[in-house]
């Protein structure tokens, strides 16, 4: 397993070269400065890419689905997707 903390603290990084190639989609990264340090402390991360987006308002069905799992180790947390079908009957994720 690779270094998390290092890894997290790129998360801007990804976050603006993601829109920058994907210029219509979303993306937030939530952080909190609580730490006693002044570093930031990762919360959450939000991805919907516009290819996904337009996929979903031009052909999916009417129904999404919410799955998840909880991630274990170090990170801890809980890993969300939403999906939808669309018209070949073929999963579609959203976000």
């Amino acid at each position: 397993m690779g270094n998390h903390v290092k890894e997290f603290g790129r998360i801007f990084d990804y976050r603006d070269k993601m829109l920058r190639s994907n210029s219509d989609s979303t993306c937030v990264v939530k952080v909190d400065d609580s730490d006693d340090s002044g570093k930031l402390v990762f919360q959450s991360f939000y991805i919907c890419f516009d290819a996904c987006k337009k996929a979903f308002l031009d052909g999916c069905r009417t129904r999404i689905g919410l799955d998840g799992c909880f991630l274990k180790r170090v990170t801890k947390g809980q890993l969300l997707v939403v999906v939808a079908k669309d018209g070949n009957n073929q999963m579609l994720p959203i976000a």
